[in-house]
């Protein structure tokens, strides 16, 4: 499912940098969900304030207009001027705290994971949710949170990969859903490693040893190196910035 094991390099520890964060936050962009291709023909999309609601279809009112020469003529014709918005709902007082909802406007109905919302309702969108215009089979977004792990990232591993779900957590550290940049269809899983759960420690003296002194840089890169070594399903790694 997901690709081999992920290439580490030798990330600079900026814990005292606060200000670290990811391209879009540079920029001075604030975006609040992002859609991957699932469709070849089409584009990365990113929702950003100050807008809190897009209309996405085929007519050029639409916020997000889907071309023409993306689908073949049998699937245009099921796909709407306006076929489904995609809103930002608050949950609370803080501003970090919102759902992203989807809300079906359609004729031949839009489909999450297979599932069709149903005319004029709506659909709290989870992290990795595909979405479909009519049938299943016309695919065009993968719905991700921005409300992840990537802000506290090295820019080195945002620029490249963007970082969707969590995936699950281990004693050393916590493993993500990764696309490429530069393609989406490829997926990996990468391993968080923090640093501080590394901790510099003596070993007490035994028949065995005569006591040692444990070093947290080398617990880390001998991590590092065992995930280097793996190509499985579900492991990736990259040290954490």
């Amino acid at each position: 499912m997901y690709g081999e094991t992920l290439a580490i390099e030798d990330y600079v520890d900026e814990e005292e940098d606060d200000q670290q964060t990811n391209g879009f936050a540079q920029s001075g962009v604030k975006t609040w969900a992002q859609l991957i291709p699932l469709n070849s023909s089409l584009q990365r999309t990113d929702l950003v304030e100050p807008n809190e609601k897009y209309v996405f279809g085929k007519g050029e009112e639409s916020d997000v207009v889907l071309p023409a020469a993306s689908f073949s003529q049998s699937h245009l014709a099921l796909i709407s001027k306006k076929h489904f918005i995609i809103h930002k709902e608050p949950c609370s007082a803080k501003v970090e705290d919102f759902d992203v909802i989807l809300q079906d406007i359609s004729s031949n109905g839009t489909l999450v994971n297979g599932k069709k919302v149903g005319k004029d309702k709506f659909r709290v969108l989870q992290p990795n949710d595909e979405i479909s215009l009519a049938m299943n089979s016309i695919k065009v977004f993968m719905y991700v949170s921005v409300k992840s792990v990537s802000s506290s990232l090295h820019s080195d591993v945002t620029d490249k990969y963007l970082v969707s779900k969590l995936l699950g957590k281990g004693a050393c550290g916590e493993v993500f859903l990764v696309f490429l940049e530069a393609d989406y269809s490829k997926q990996y899983a990468m391993k968080v490693v923090d640093k501080k759960s590394f901790t510099s420690s003596v070993i007490a003296p035994s028949a065995a040893n005569s006591g040692v002194l444990r070093n947290s840089a080398n617990d880390v890169m001998s991590e590092v190196n065992i995930l280097k070594r793996l190509q499985h399903v579900s492991s990736g790694s990259k040290s954490k910035a």
